[in-house]
């Protein structure tokens, strides 16, 4: 269990890292704020406001979950943010937006199901994460190993997520218009 705590942790730690150095410079931070004023979750006059505690809050959870003692405080700090992050999207969806989402840099890609999947799986590494925090054993350096890559694989399929979905949006399908030979 102490190898899922691990890989968790450093998956985690990973997105919340990638999103938040997305956002720290000057340009990326005011686009972030302009897709928050998009979505319409907060008053207009507060966006920046709210951008600046995303952004701390983030902050706060990469030095949570690199600090490996505090277990159940660095997953419950997490999971809370992604739930609200969640209902963002959400709520977003509820109202037919057709908004980008900022969470790791620029794309163009709307606020959709993939964020929602995204977002749950997140969840489940917190959940995962809390459960196999509780637990205590002998670590192996290979088995370490072997969690920290599992966790940044994890990670960067979570960061790459928009650009994955692209790919297999666009893949042609078995049977399809692309699949049929031309007669020439």
């Amino acid at each position: 269990m102490q190898y899922l705590e691990i890989a968790c942790r450093v998956a985690l730690l990973a997105v919340f890292l990638a999103s938040l150095v997305s956002k720290v410079r000057r340009t990326d931070f005011v686009e972030f704020a302009e897709s928050l004023r998009a979505m319409r979750i907060v008053a207009r006059r507060r966006t920046r406001l709210v951008a600046g505690a995303v952004v701390g809050a983030e902050a706060t959870a990469v030095v949570l979950l690199a600090v490996p003692r505090t277990g159940a405080t660095a997953y419950a700090f997490a999971l809370a943010l992604l739930v609200g992050f969640t209902v963002a999207v959400v709520v977003v969806l509820v109202r037919h937006e057709r908004v980008s989402c900022r969470c790791f840099g620029a794309s163009a890609r709307p606020v959709g199901g993939l964020h929602i999947a995204r977002n749950s799986f997140l969840l489940a590494l917190c959940v995962a994460g809390l459960a196999a925090s509780r637990t205590v054993g002998s670590w192996h350096p290979g088995g370490v190993a072997l969690a920290v890559c599992g966790g940044l694989v994890a990670a960067l399929f979570v960061v790459r997520s928009e650009d994955l979905g692209a790919v297999i949006v666009s893949t042609p399908k078995p049977g399809g218009p692309a699949s049929v030979p031309s007669r020439r």
